[in-house]
């Protein structure tokens, strides 16, 4: 599971990760999780212990807030690529909108489906 910052994995998918788990999958997510969005510090370090504790593998990936800058951008691409490249993952489920599209660009060629949750229409004016 992708999301460019932690606070979308703490507000959106503890339940959809517990159930994952519950069902034996092994899990890992990928986020930034030392600039990790608009929780507070104490709900982040809360947050990395709850998943450590469900036996979820956590990776730092540098996500920028926003559209972020384009050699940040590329050095988040190369850290996905390397990521999916040494895990070999059956799935890729992505929770933010920069994120997706970096996984995407970053799967591409590995024969790895991404899959993109949107949490809001961020896109939509009006």
């Amino acid at each position: 599971m992708v999301a460019a910052k932690a606070n979308m994995i703490q507000q959106f998918n503890m339940r959809n990760l517990a159930i994952l788990t519950n069902l034996g999958a092994e899990v890992h997510v990928a986020a930034a999780f030392e600039n990790f969005g608009t929780v507070d510090d104490q709900t982040n370090c809360q947050l990395i212990m709850d998943l450590t504790e469900m036996g979820i593998v956590l990776h730092q990936i540098n996500f920028d807030r926003g559209l972020g800058r384009l050699m940040v951008n590329y050095q988040v691409m190369t850290q996905l690529r390397r990521l999916i490249g040494e895990n070999q993952y059956d799935l890729i489920h992505v929770h933010s909108p920069i994120g997706a599209a970096l996984t995407r660009l970053a799967s591409w060629g590995t024969g790895c489906p991404v899959i993109y949750t949107a949490h809001g229409f961020h896109f939509f004016r009006g």
